[in-house]
């Protein structure tokens, strides 16, 4: 019996509260439920199947990493509101955690699942979802804003960020194990585990421990270390719903950003076929620097998987940003200060068209986004959060002397900027 892929112990309690869920067994079983719940039903059909094959594809992608000394596969997961996209995102992260993989999971969803609401994250996975401590070693980046409120130049320019971010993550992760093992970029090794009897090809981190790091038989590297587990086992993104009018154009920017290997998208065909269709053609290919052509599969709703009502949507919101200001046990007190105008400086990001209508025809630019300085707390800033980003301490300084004059010279690195903790006026 799993949750999201994430197994129940067997004669054992679990407690769970203010969530929905749906449960899963592979073989006939039985659960004993002793709490009062909202409602409950049994889905007569469920794409399980299916959802273990895309997992296996993952799989043997990240089993080919390991043995080439790879980054592992970029997977998005996309498709229509309230379709399922992180379940399935859930499911595949857990799957890997049971095999032993530790890959980085991206929400790029402003509901997010990782950080507080408003934000995009990402972390590595190293423990079955869900849990709370996901903020404990997570990288976010602030939007302030809905999905359905998104400013979508911000928006565009934080995912490349993320995506740099994430890069730069999992390349690390690979140059350490080369040099720990003075091996070239591609070379390929064999992993050897410590059980003999195991019949699955993939990294685990609990049966490695005790093993020769490494040999040389025939000419063949043969490496045992949890290492692998993290620059192999790729990331996992999950995607919102976009507006009609602008979706695929983000869509694109996010797949050219990370690079996928493997994009998911449930039941929408629309966005399917479009983007099947853009990445067959060599023309678009070729205008697209170091990039692949992803592989694209559509795979089927869950027909358990049913809309959120939207006062529940918005308490478990609210209980995010109670557990991030109080903690997940409810034990941390908040530490209220004043806020003086005269010494804080509070900015708002806006997106302008100014500097397009100066650019050269068929241009873009990331830098249509300026930041306005906010002098009173206005009536709309009332029970909102800020963020405090995390700056470079040569631009605090700059920006200390030549305010006014320098703000918007350092508007990108401010918007890209990473969370360093919220604050609640």
């Amino acid at each position: 019996m799993e949750i999201n892929g994430s197994e129940l112990p067997l004669n054992f309690p679990v407690h769970y509260s203010d969530r929905k869920f749906a449960l899963y067994s592979w073989t006939e079983s039985k659960v004993r439920i002793s709490s009062h719940i909202k409602s409950i039903y049994k889905a007569n059909e469920t794409p399980m199947s299916e959802y273990l094959m895309a997992h296996h594809i993952i799989n043997e992608k990240r089993k080919e990493a390991l043995k080439n000394n790879n980054i592992g596969p970029i997977v998005m997961v996309a498709g229509w509101s309230s379709s399922g996209k992180t379940t399935l995102c859930n499911i595949f992260l857990n799957y890997a955690i049971k095999l032993g993989w530790n890959p980085t999971y991206v929400d790029l969803d402003l509901s997010n699942d990782i950080f507080t609401s408003g934000s995009i994250s990402a972390c590595t996975i190293d423990y079955p979802l869900p849990n709370d401590f996901l903020i404990d070693n997570a990288i976010s980046l602030f939007h302030g804003q809905t999905n359905n409120e998104m400013n979508e130049n911000l928006y565009e320019l934080q995912v490349k960020e993320m995506a740099d971010l994430v890069r730069l993550k999992l390349e690390h992760d690979l140059n350490n194990f080369l040099s720990k093992y003075n091996l070239e970029k591609n070379k390929k090794f064999m992993n050897v585990q410590s059980n003999s009897n195991s019949h699955l090809n993939t990294p685990n981190p609990y049966s490695l421990q005790n093993t020769t790091n490494i040999s040389d038989i025939s000419g063949e590297s043969f490496i045992c270390s949890d290492t692998p587990t993290l620059f192999a086992s790729g990331a996992i993104l999950n995607c919102p719903t976009f507006k009609e009018n602008s979706k695929d154009k983000i869509y694109k920017t996010i797949i050219k950003s990370f690079n996928c290997d493997l994009i998911f998208i449930i039941e929408n065909q629309r966005l399917y076929h479009e983007l099947s269709r853009f990445y067959q053609d060599p023309n678009n290919f070729n205008s697209m620097e170091n990039s692949k052509i992803p592989q694209i599969c559509l795979l089927t709703k869950s027909r358990g998987v049913v809309s959120i009502d939207p006062a529940y949507k918005e308490y478990l919101d609210q209980k995010k940003f109670d557990i991030y200001f109080k903690g997940p046990f409810n034990n941390l007190k908040l530490n209220p200060f004043t806020l003086d105008l005269n010494i804080y400086k509070l900015l708002q990001v806006i997106s302008s068209n100014l500097t397009q209508a100066i650019l050269p025809t068929d241009s873009e630019s990331d830098l249509n986004l300026i930041l306005k300085e906010v002098n009173s707390l206005e009536e709309n800033l009332v029970n909102r959060v800020l963020a405090i980003p995390h700056l470079d301490e040569k631009i605090l300084n700059d920006l200390d002397l030549n305010f006014n004059k320098k703000l918007n010279f350092y508007n990108e690195q401010i918007c890209r900027a990473p969370v360093a903790f919220l604050a609640y006026v």
